[in-house]
């Protein structure tokens, strides 16, 4: 999760980063522990099935293919400072 520094600095605080994917996606792997994430001012919100509200969306891989909604997960981080 290189991208996480970045992407907490630019939300404020209250926000959220949304994540959502299969398990083999690299952005969804090497989830910061807690002290970490307080470093990055994010506290990790949910970590688990794909979330009610995402489930009317399609998702595809990259090659175009869609993927089961069933196999999907969804990580929430929240900006606390």
């Amino acid at each position: 999760m290189d991208y996480l520094p970045e992407a907490a600095r630019i939300t404020k605080k209250g926000g959220e980063i949304v994540i959502n994917g299969t398990a083999t996606n690299k952005y969804l792997s090497g989830i910061p522990n807690e002290t970490e994430l307080a470093r990055m001012g994010l506290r990790l919100k949910y970590n688990g099935p794909l979330k009610e509200e995402f489930k009317q969306l399609e998702f595809h891989k990259s090659t175009g293919a869609n993927l089961d909604s069933k196999k999907l997960k969804t990580i929430v981080f929240e900006k606390v400072k």
